[in-house]
């Protein structure tokens, strides 16, 4: 995933922390005073209108954060280029199926079965350790380039995550409220949320729901197709502030 941060101010126009060319994202987040962001042609709409294949969305605020800067009467934005996450994973389990490392019958394995004395349930399946040698390191690449992003995983079309990031898979104590915070993987997420970014099959789903760990979280996700078959979704979820 990779973000550019861009500023709007009413004498220079939209400027962009890099060549606007060179950049297509996949959603858009801004934020801008009011007045500025209710004109039926300022400069919100002109964002977007630039980057029209883009999710895009915003609120308004009373004072606009660019980096150690505060503002009042601009609008700022952050770019979000989050297809590479998902192009990233795909390459790995293609590449991993044509040599023979795993095979298309073991990844698309839905006979999840339940890990002993674990509370919340974990399941195994016949892809899971194979996530954890593979699809772990892109998912962290993503937590090391953003502090902002709360977790970064790929799951299946039933919301089964093979392998969460490293944060959430902490040693087992055997308390399930501690684990339910610290060990998060191999966990089936089917709650409405969960499903619905497993199974959504749109380039981009945008959901503001409550974890089960009490947060209010903005889930962002796009599907995972392998051999042109729908498989799972990636998913990006940050604090909803």
């Amino acid at each position: 995933m990779k973000v550019i941060a861009a500023h709007w101010t009413s004498t220079r126009g939209w400027s962009f922390d890099a060549p606007e060319g060179l950049f297509e994202p996949d959603w858009i987040l801004y934020f801008g005073a009011t007045a500025r962001l209710e004109m039926p042609n300022g400069p919100a709409r002109e964002l977007c209108s630039r980057f029209p294949k883009a999710l895009c969305c915003g609120c308004s605020t009373s004072g606009e954060i660019l980096g150690d800067h505060v503002s009042d009467d601009t609008v700022v934005a952050a770019l979000v280029q989050f297809s590479s996450t998902r192009v990233q994973a795909v390459a790995a389990l293609e590449k991993a199926i044509a040599e023979n490392r795993i095979t298309g019958t073991d990844l698309n394995d839905r006979n999840y079965r339940p890990i002993a004395n674990t509370s919340p349930q974990k399941y195994t399946t016949a892809f899971d350790k194979f996530f954890d040698q593979v699809i772990s390191p892109i998912q962290e690449q993503v937590l090391s380039r953003q502090g902002s992003v709360f977790f970064a995983i790929c799951v299946d079309d039933r919301g089964y995550v093979a392998s969460h990031n490293l944060r959430y898979s902490k040693p087992l104590t055997g308390d399930p409220e501690t684990d339910k915070f610290n060990n998060r993987t191999k966990r089936i997420f089917n709650d409405k949320t969960g499903l619905k970014a497993a199974q959504n099959t749109e380039p981009f789903l945008l959901q503001t729901y409550m974890r089960d760990t009490g947060e209010i979280m903005n889930d962002l996700s796009t599907p995972i197709l392998l051999n042109n078959r729908h498989w799972g979704a990636v998913r990006i979820g940050y604090k909803a502030e």
